[in-house]
């Protein structure tokens, strides 16, 4: 009796020392504390947070690492396609450039050399509401 009674005691230390350590694995918020009038909410199961370990691949490096792969012979020995790169080429030459829509009179205008060798119009007189 004395044996089953040292067995008891020996497993009743080990799981207070089992249920003791536990403790400072588990996630309650009695042992987080605030200072006064905080309006701060403590953050419960902080050894519940499911945080990445790494980032996650954005933008060409997601689509480079997603793209589809060659594996069939039809995909492998595929030609490229043929496609017209210049769509508006028919389109232009139906259409003419520019169209001249009537003729400017310049006699309000006075031609101005500039010492570079360029030229520009400029206004004889102010402009004027009729």
């Amino acid at each position: 009796q004395a044996e089953a009674m040292a067995r008891l005691s020996s497993l009743l230390l080990l799981l207070v020392a089992l249920f003791g350590s536990a403790d400072a694995f588990c996630s309650s918020p009695a042992g987080l504390t605030l200072a006064q009038g905080s309006s701060v909410s403590p953050r419960v199961g902080l050894t519940a947070l499911k945080m990445a370990h790494h980032v996650n691949p954005k933008g060409a490096k997601k689509a480079r690492k997603n793209r589809p792969r060659k594996s069939r012979p039809s995909d492998i020995n595929r030609a490229a396609l043929k496609y017209n790169p210049d769509t508006m080429a028919e389109a232009r030459q139906s259409a003419p450039e520019f169209s001249v829509i009537g003729q400017s009179d310049m006699a309000a205008f006075v031609k101005v050399d500039k010492e570079d060798g360029s030229a520009f119009y400029h206004v004889k007189a102010p402009f004027t509401k009729a």
